[in-house]
């Protein structure tokens, strides 16, 4: 089973674990007017089933002023060749760490699998990272 970003989060709330405030708005539909009240500042992500979204310009931050064109050029830029027919608008947060968690079903012994990646990298060391070691 494949999500997207919004529908985890939506998983994570309806159980009880804390997500930051936002909204998600599709193609063809108007920002909603009570937008202020996630906050000043905002990201406005593209939600597509793609690895690297964010390297590739799919993750945008945005003043709540101006997230109309954030989230018009979002839908206007295909992400890795995906049209984008939805956005998850949230409030931004100071982010510390990172943690990235997978789930995969290991056929032979018949039971999930748990992957974890730690990272303690600011978020500009990950691109330099991509840049000596994937000069693609």
């Amino acid at each position: 089973m494949k999500l997207l970003e919004f529908e985890a989060k939506d998983v994570f709330a309806r159980e009880g674990i804390r997500i930051p405030q936002g909204v998600v708005v599709r193609k063809g539909e108007d920002l909603p007017s009570n937008l202020e009240e996630i906050g000043d500042r905002v990201v406005v992500k593209a939600q597509v089933d793609v690895g690297g979204r964010g390297k590739a310009g799919g993750v945008l931050m945005a003043d709540a002023g101006n997230a109309g064109e954030t989230v018009q050029h979002l839908f206007n830029t295909p992400i890795k060749g995906v049209p984008v027919n939805s956005v998850l608008i949230e409030e931004r947060l100071p982010i510390e760490h990172e943690y990235y968690v997978s789930i995969a079903i290991d056929r032979s012994k018949k039971e999930p699998v748990i992957s974890r990646q730690m990272c303690f990298l600011p978020p500009w060391m990950h691109i330099i990272h991509g840049i000596l070691f994937s000069p693609e």
